[in-house]
């Protein structure tokens, strides 16, 4: 009874990953229940979910679970530190060279241009 329950509060397939939500939901409205969640936890693996409450504990949990969702992850491309960068590259900054071959490209141009 309580497995079957569990699935239907959670709208999970997967009893473990059903658990582990409902204890964290337990968890968040904990200063509103009487005692800690592992106690409830256990009181309803003991005794079962009651059908009357069935109904209840699945809008309340749905309604916990759309605000508790993290938000999303920022658009890609979007720079948080443009010095950490490596794509940023401004007007007034080079990359320096990294190679024997591009290091004497470079002193060869120097040359030429007689700096």
């Amino acid at each position: 009874m309580f497995t079957n329950g569990l699935l239907y509060i959670t709208d999970q397939k997967h009893r473990g990953r059903a658990k582990k939500q409902f204890h964290n939901y337990l968890r968040s409205c904990q200063p509103y229940q009487q005692g800690t969640a592992d106690e409830w936890l256990a009181r309803y693996i003991r005794e079962g979910f009651k059908p009357v409450v069935l109904d209840s504990l699945r809008t309340e949990f749905n309604n916990w679970k759309a605000r508790s969702k993290t938000p999303k992850k920022g658009k890609q491309g979007q720079m948080l530190r443009r010095s950490k960068d490596g794509r940023f590259l401004g007007p007034s900054v080079k990359r320096s060279p990294k190679t024997k071959l591009a290091i004497h490209k470079l002193a060869e141009e120097k040359r030429a241009f007689g700096s």
